[in-house]
């Protein structure tokens, strides 16, 4: 069996790794302390600069990960591609990036999952592509992160942020997860699977009670969603094993996370 997983750092396994590759990380968390998060999520970013590093980190990540938990149980490859801190739309342009290139090694995946982010991620070209990864041409701009972008793309966001409403910011979400269910079924004859990773989706379903667009509504049915909000979310599976030191969830919570979508989701 092949399965190819995509989305954000929930799926990345960020934060794993940080106790084996770094001899300054500051520990494990029960509850989440910010005066541990921010300086600790900085000193990483800098030590990372390194590509060597980086990519030793991105292995130690990938070993943890419930994708990977989710392969041992089933003796099945898995071919994960998520990235941390993903837009929806770059979730779907390396799906579709990443499922081209599979078929043309005849390489066809049995399963395809993906891992929903947030809806208020707004994508951003990469004009500084990695010449390592030539997926790597979106990237993300967030609320929390808003103060590090350049001045183009803070007005950008903020003016994206404002102008819009949660009504429309969803369209869009749910729209570029029309494009990858399209796109995977036209593909493999499979629909894709979607996972409860964003800790904010239960909101959407507020949203989509309440509201009189009709394509929004649409769009939400033809996704199944309700299905998706029926789902134990990642975080009420796996925060009570606690937090790595940037606030993911630590192994053990991947594990039970990974026997959860195994005996819950795919009931193979």
């Amino acid at each position: 069996m092949l399965i190819y997983v995509n989305g954000d750092s929930q799926t990345d396994g960020i934060g794993l790794g940080d106790s084996s590759v770094f001899p300054e990380y500051p520990g494990n968390m029960m509850n989440i302390n910010w005066d541990i998060i921010n300086p600790w999520a900085s000193l990483r970013a800098h030590l990372t600069e390194s590509r060597d590093l980086a990519d030793t980190l991105k292995q130690e990540n990938r070993k943890r990960c419930w994708a990977t938990h989710l392969g041992n149980l089933y003796s099945a490859e898995v071919i994960n591609e998520a990235v941390g801190g993903s837009t929806m739309f770059g979730i779907l342009t390396r799906t579709i990036h990443d499922i081209d290139n599979l078929i043309k090694k005849n390489k066809i995946p049995d399963l395809v999952l993906i891992g929903l982010t947030t809806e208020e991620r707004i994508p951003i070209i990469n004009d500084r592509p990695n010449i390592h990864d030539d997926s790597d041409w979106i990237h993300t701009l967030h609320p929390m992160s808003i103060d590090h972008a350049d001045p183009v793309h803070q007005k950008y966001a903020k003016e994206y942020w404002i102008s819009n409403t949660d009504e429309a910011i969803l369209t869009f979400f749910l729209y570029q997860c029309l494009h990858i269910k399209h796109y995977v079924n036209a593909k493999l004859g499979i629909d894709p699977i979607f996972l409860h990773t964003s800790p904010y989706f239960y909101k959407n379903f507020k949203i989509i009670n309440y509201t009189n667009i009709h394509l929004l509504r649409e769009a939400w049915d033809l996704l199944k969603f309700n299905d998706v909000h029926e789902q134990k979310s990642f975080f009420n599976v796996a925060h009570q094993d606690g937090f790595t030191a940037c606030a993911h969830f630590v192994e053990p919570g991947h594990i039970r996370y990974a026997k959860y979508v195994a005996e819950e989701i795919l009931k193979i």
